[in-house]
């Protein structure tokens, strides 16, 4: 998945919905390792580039929202590295 938001163009992969790929991972994999990076691609190439496009704000900032006040502390640790790296 990292390789693919380097080498392609955000807004082609963004009418795609290759993110929610991505969201999908961190909901459903078993491996913290795969949620951390997909985490970090999520925070580093998709929200920055996608947050200013009002047809993808609602979405991304609801995830990450749920992400933030969720009760399992998994979550809201893989809030903090999506948000450090959006903040790089």
């Amino acid at each position: 998945m990292e390789q693919a938001y380097s080498n392609f163009a955000l807004t082609t992969l963004a009418e795609a919905d290759i993110h929610t790929y991505l969201i999908t991972i961190i909901e459903k994999d078993q491996s913290i390792s795969n949620k951390k990076r997909a985490c970090k691609v999520l925070g580093g190439k998709v929200i920055v580039g996608l947050i200013k496009n009002k047809k993808y704000r609602k979405p991304l900032t609801s995830f990450i929202d749920s992400l933030r006040l969720s009760k399992n502390f998994r979550d809201r640790q893989l809030y903090l590295v999506t948000a450090r790296t959006a903040f790089r």
